[in-house]
């Protein structure tokens, strides 16, 4: 999944908008044996190290409704 966000972010300006969408499943929130919530905690970290609200990047996180919203 951090390949996936670096394929589309790989510096500091771009020209033109663009989503990395990830789909989780809501049963990683609840199960304290899973390993994916760990898993997307240190993706999500990774990313937030580009946020554009604590003015490091690009990077803000909305929904799907947002970003038809925003390039219609």
């Amino acid at each position: 999944m951090l390949n996936r966000f670096y394929q589309n972010y790989d510096h500091p300006i771009i020209d033109t908008p663009k989503a990395v969408v990830y789909l989780s499943h809501p049963q990683w929130f609840q199960s304290k044996e899973s390993q994916d919530e760990a898993k997307m905690e240190l993706i999500l970290n990774s990313i937030d190290d580009h946020l554009y609200s604590e003015d490091k990047g690009p990077v803000f996180y909305v929904t799907m409704n947002d970003i038809y919203e925003l390039w219609k």
